[in-house]
């Protein structure tokens, strides 16, 4: 079953508290595990070292560590505590959000605008999107047993159903996050057409196997244009992918195309179905990740190698639609939340948290010139919260001794 919270900060954006108001509908899929897994594996194997050298030669005396029966209890233990911090770190951000976003955007009514907040399980979600799959295709003519491939466009999915095929691919972005270019590989990931090789020799095996062209499902979080969609569906089929297999439908998460949109998605004239768990009509909402602030990122391009770089150290106003006249209070704020998380894990389990337990080190220790092992508490304090559209990050480079890397 789909779980939902909502949660609206009515205080934060207007002070405006009459119901029925016009909200900005911010959805966020459930992400503790996906955004901090990197972090605790990090944390867990600090502390199990500390555990089992002398205490007289561990780095770090970590009594909390120490009472934990076994490395499963640890594990548990850390799952625990980093996620409270993380979600006290989320609720600062949405708040901050509900105060700094720029509602001018959403052509929502001045006199009465809140940020209303909707949680969506992201794994009962993703269930969903396969469920909605089956259920549309079992009722179509001709339905058979022929297995179909379920193919996930989107890095949260996890593996739900079976056979399973993927496209991991992102938008590329500049450093400061205000020019977007093509699409572009995961970071980590093949190339594109290296992927979809793999995908489309997949199917060729498949089709032989069965004596039939194989259908085929594209599973997106969220459809508002067809733009991207149509990217992919044309690169699909420059790899010969529809030689050997038809595209049944797509199934989204989140949908608030118009029927012209959705029916702008086609293969050859033939419009592609869609069907969606979660439809919006309004135009004044958004698919949030809040993470992309600290957490994660967007994809970069750092000496030569794609990485990700969190929406802190970019432009805020662009990027997360923040009021031009508080963009230095927003990052301000996300600043200061981030700080916060660093100082509760350094409390609760008495070690450093260094940059290098975050998944964006690499792009983070490129733009600030600290190296990896710096505290993250220490780049975060030396930040520079300027009235440019991206960090001024020149005081970083005492960090280290050398300066900053430009910012392209």
């Amino acid at each position: 079953m789909l779980s939902k919270t909502r949660l609206v900060f009515n205080e934060k954006a207007s002070g405006q508290t009459g119901t029925g108001a016009q909200d900005l509908t911010f959805l966020i899929r459930t992400d503790a595990c996906f955004a901090t897994s990197g972090f605790r594996q990090k944390l867990v194997s600090l502390l199990q070292q500390n555990v089992s050298a002398p205490v007289s030669s561990a780095p770090v005396f970590n009594p909390r560590a120490l009472g934990q029966a076994s490395g499963v209890e640890l594990e548990k233990d850390v799952k625990k505590s980093v996620h409270a911090a993380y979600e006290e770190w989320g609720h600062s951000i949405l708040n901050s959000i509900a105060h700094h976003v720029n509602y001018d955007l959403y052509d929502i009514n001045e006199s009465v605008r809140r940020l209303s907040v909707e949680f969506h399980d992201s794994r009962a979600l993703a269930e969903k999107i396969a469920k909605n799959a089956e259920d549309f295709l079992s009722a179509q003519p001709g339905h058979n047993d022929v297995p179909v491939v379920f193919v996930s466009l989107d890095e949260m999915f996890h593996k739900c159903r079976a056979p399973w095929g993927e496209v991991a691919f992102s938008r590329l972005f500049s450093l400061k996050g205000d020019q977007q270019f093509g699409y572009i590989a995961r970071p980590g990931r093949p190339p594109i057409d290296d992927q979809v090789k793999v995908f489309t020799q997949l199917l060729k095996d498949m089709q032989a196997q069965y004596g039939e062209k194989i259908r085929f499902v594209l599973l997106e979080d969220n459809v508002r244009h067809a733009k991207m969609l149509n990217w992919v569906i044309d690169l699909m089929d420059g790899h010969g992918v529809f030689d050997h297999a038809e595209l049944a439908c797509i199934s989204t998460c989140f949908c608030s195309a118009s029927q012209e949109e959705r029916q702008a998605i086609v293969h050859k004239g033939r419009s592609i179905p869609l069907v969606a768990a979660v439809e919006f009509s309004s135009k004044s909402f958004e698919v949030s990740t809040p993470r992309d602030l600290f957490f994660d990122g967007y994809v970069v391009e750092v000496e030569g190698e794609l990485t990700r770089l969190p929406g802190l150290f970019m432009d805020v106003e662009k990027l997360f639609k923040v009021c031009p006249d508080k963009v230095d209070s927003f990052r301000e704020e996300v600043r200061d939340a981030s700080m916060r998380f660093c100082e509760r894990i350094e409390n609760e389990w008495n070690v450093n948290v260094p940059l290098s337990w975050f998944s964006c080190a690499k792009a983070i220790a490129h733009v600030t010139g600290a190296d990896e092992e710096t505290p993250m508490l220490d780049i975060l304090k030396k930040l520079d919260i300027s009235a440019n559209k991206a960090l001024s990050l020149n005081a970083i480079g005492d960090l280290t001794g050398k300066p900053p890397a430009p910012s392209a």
